[in-house]
């Protein structure tokens, strides 16, 4: 969708073109004090907003190679911590797969406790993937977005699958899930750092130095969310601005105020807004294979999604059930459902919209403008600027 037509915050707006003008609307809408470093973070988090989206950019460029460079020095540390090249520890294998077990039993034993204690766990992940989604949302200032989009989104497929998956991997062999620190860490809801299982795990090793490296890299991920948040909820409010002019309320600069997104409603939203896309390009006579990219198994895979990420949403208060019934820890797990819908139909019956048919959706308001510009293409000039393109 965004290949096809790149507009500012693309998520509202396609939810409103494709689908309802209702879900454009709701989607918009220890030692040291923890005032000390929110202060910190905050100030030149507001001062790279403020400015243009190229200084936004630099600015996750280098909060991004922090990032890789320190999760690529975690995979290789923690592969010699497995292989016992840390001194005085031992080879470790893969000794925790067999003792205590590579899954924990939750409320229930066997096979049916482990599957319980990997549905617990979905929501919890579901926040650590939360922002995928921001190559499309940056879309509309994106350089040449149909060339880029399309790269952006595969290489973000690999970076998931190297970092997220191999970082899992190195994390579960180097920490087993009955080690006493961590259980004391969730016992006793211990908030920060702490709770790391790279931090947890380095410091079993006896490494005393980098567990504090791990937490000034935490700091700076935390300032790039903070930046990514601030900036998509900009972009989120100028693109209701845009579907209805009671949010008209914009700087010269296009910087409006900030909202707050949840993710998997995003993602529903998302999937929804797509699988209408889908039939009103089917209906219009667009063929897919004219789009500048195209997903595979599709609507299948839209449809599989949708269900997925809506159980995720109905399972997100297990936990509040599972270990007894807590109605703080269940409203505070369910209060989003009530707010989407309740926004939602808000919207509906004071506008009076409705579903659009597949056959009036718009999907060329806004294209013809995007068709007109040439961007140039870029070719490297040496092997350098070749691994360059590939990677960034």
């Amino acid at each position: 969708m965004a290949t096809w037509l790149a507009l500012p915050s693309t998520i509202p707006q396609f939810c409103a073109r494709y689908v309802d003008d209702a879900i454009g609307f709701w989607h918009g809408a220890q030692d040291i004090n923890v005032a000390a470093w929110i202060s910190i973070v905050i100030v030149p988090v507001l001062g790279l907003n403020i400015f243009a989206f190229a200084i936004y950019a630099e600015a996750e460029f280098i909060f991004s190679s922090v990032k890789v460079v320190t999760i690529v020095g975690l995979l290789v540390l923690a592969l010699i911590i497995d292989a016992g090249g840390v001194s005085g520890q031992h080879r470790l294998g893969f000794q925790y797969w067999s003792n205590p077990g590579a899954m924990k039993a939750y409320t229930a034993g066997g096979d049916t406790g482990r599957f319980l204690g990997l549905w617990s766990i979905l929501a919890n992940a579901d926040f650590s993937y939360g922002g995928v989604e921001m190559v499309a949302v940056a879309a509309g200032e994106a350089e040449d977005p149909r060339r880029n989009i399309p790269k952006a989104v595969r290489r973000v497929s690999w970076r998931i699958l190297f970092f997220y998956v191999l970082g899992s991997l190195a994390t579960g062999v180097l920490l087993p899930h009955n080690d006493e620190h961590l259980i004391s860490v969730r016992e006793n809801d211990v908030l920060g750092a702490a709770q790391s299982l790279w931090v947890i795990a380095i410091s079993r090793a006896g490494i005393s130095a980098l567990p504090s490296i791990i937490n000034a890299v935490i700091l700076t991920s935390a300032s790039s969310s903070a930046n990514a948040l601030l900036y998509t909820g900009s972009l989120s409010l100028y693109a209701l601005r845009r579907t209805d002019r009671h949010f008209d309320s914009c700087s010269s600069a296009r910087r409006p105020n900030l909202t707050t997104i949840s993710t998997l409603f995003t993602w529903v939203s998302i999937t929804i807004a797509y699988i209408r896309f889908y039939h009103a390009c089917k209906a219009q006579g667009i063929d897919r294979n004219t789009l500048p990219f195209k997903s595979p198994l599709q609507p299948y895979l839209g449809y599989a999604a949708t269900i997925f990420f809506s159980l995720i949403i109905l399972i997100n208060g297990f936990e509040s059930i599972a270990e007894g019934f807590g109605y703080q820890a269940f409203i505070t797990d369910y209060i989003g459902i009530p707010i989407y819908f309740g926004l939602y139909l808000f919207w509906r019956i004071v506008k009076c919209t409705g579903f659009h048919k597949s056959s009036d959706a718009d999907l060329y308001t806004g294209k013809a403008a995007l068709d007109a510009i040439v961007w140039p293409k870029r070719k490297p000039r040496n092997l350098v600027e070749r691994s360059w393109f590939w990677i960034a």
